[in-house]
């Protein structure tokens, strides 16, 4: 064998990419009659959350937002994302009150919501899983306990980069 071969496949080759970056995603969360749509913007490490209300059934787009996923789910589900996240603090009569995902349940299904109190509470998620992270079992633990088309092979790199992106919120209305 000639060894001029053999060096040549010896050598390594760094201008190769190994690691994968997602693509940008919009996942509509329908949660007790209430549809949100979170854009998961990869490139601007922004999260845009959209209340999608006015989204009719069949219609895949809103304010220019394409509808990639779809996450049906009761309100166990938000349950179980406060307590994965470690809880959430809600601000009230000026001062902050830390909330596990059960008293989180209790109070989205026993009192009247308004949109601020709704955005409150999404910026306060996304807040703490900018501090804490989102695993793949978290997502997991999502596909599990809703009824969704999004699967654990879908968001498989987003763990190493919800962190990031979930820093900047955006609400567009």
């Amino acid at each position: 064998m000639n060894s001029q071969n053999t060096d040549k496949v010896n050598e390594e080759v760094s201008s190769v990419p190994y690691t994968y970056y997602p693509d940008n995603v919009s996942i509509l969360f329908d949660v007790l009659d209430s549809k949100i749509l979170f854009n998961l913007d990869f490139d601007d490490n922004t999260v845009s959350v959209i209340n999608a209300n006015d989204l009719k059934s069949g219609e895949t787009e809103i304010f220019g937002y394409v509808v990639d996923y779809r996450v049906k789910a009761d309100s166990n589900l938000v349950c179980i994302i406060v307590d994965r996240i470690g809880g959430i603090d809600i601000i009230k009569d000026g001062k902050a009150y830390a909330y596990t995902g059960v008293q989180v349940e209790e109070l989205i299904t026993t009192t009247v919501i308004d949109e601020n109190f709704k955005k409150e509470l999404i910026l306060e998620i996304l807040n703490r899983i900018s501090k804490n992270g989102f695993s793949k079992e978290d997502f997991l633990c999502i596909i599990e306990n809703s009824k969704t088309d999004l699967t654990l092979p879908d968001c498989y790199f987003w763990e190493d980069y919800i962190m990031d992106i979930c820093k900047t919120v955006r609400f567009v209305n």
